[in-house]
């Protein structure tokens, strides 16, 4: 009996700890299968609005486009990084995923584009974050 109550309380606390696991992004635009904007954090939310999504499609490739703007009095150190879909909404194996640095000034608006490295690629995914020091080489 013992053991079967020690098993529940690991499997909950398990499953409490995924469910309290913070997205990387601050922000998420996903073009599949509409475009969807998801504010993942609270420090995010009023400070930094997506203004305009735009795709098209550049000798066979995606290209997209978004803009958004610093809505505070404060200059921001954001990142973002583009994925890329296709069309049935699977992610696409890409080892040019990587997050770029975008520094934007108060009440600036910032763009962020991206080319999809494959032509099967349909949609995208854009995440933005805080800028993350790099500790790696330092």
């Amino acid at each position: 009996m013992k053991r079967a109550i020690v098993f529940a309380l690991i499997l909950g606390s398990a499953a409490w700890l995924s469910a309290c696991r913070t997205p990387t992004s601050g922000l998420t635009v996903e073009s599949y299968p509409h475009n969807t904007i998801r504010i993942n954090s609270k420090i995010v939310d009023g400070l930094f609005e997506v203004a305009e999504i735009a795709a098209t499609n550049h000798n066979g490739l995606l290209r997209a486009q978004v803009s958004a703007v610093n809505k505070g009095q404060r200059d921001l150190l954001l990142e973002y990084r583009f994925r890329w879909t296709d069309a049935v909404g699977m992610e696409v194996d890409t080892r040019t995923t990587v997050w770029t640095p975008l520094p934007v000034n108060a009440k600036e608006r910032a763009l962020m584009q991206g080319i999809a490295p494959q032509g099967s690629v349909t949609d995208f995914i854009l995440d933005v974050r805080f800028r993350r020091p790099n500790t790696r080489w330092e």
